[in-house]
């Protein structure tokens, strides 16, 4: 299961970097800068949990996830 087309890691809108990370299992999408309230809200509704440490919201790598992260990464371009 992949959250690309291409087999690539990394999907880079201008404010969210999204990366497939398959050893922790998740789907990760790190910011430029703070997102705003009605997407944190988004992210938080749909299963996001943020990790202070790394500095990314997270979600379980799973088909649901992956296509609400795609969905995410279009209205954000």
């Amino acid at each position: 299961m992949s959250l690309f087309n291409h087999g690539t890691k990394y999907e880079n809108t201008r404010y969210v970097k999204a990366k497939d990370n398959k050893r922790n299992n998740r789907v990760e999408l790190k910011f430029k800068d703070r997102p705003n309230n009605i997407v944190r809200n988004h992210l938080k509704q749909t299963g996001y949990k943020y990790d202070s440490n790394s500095k990314v919201w997270y979600a379980p790598l799973s088909k649901n996830n992956i296509d609400t992260t795609r969905k995410l990464l279009d209205d954000l371009k």
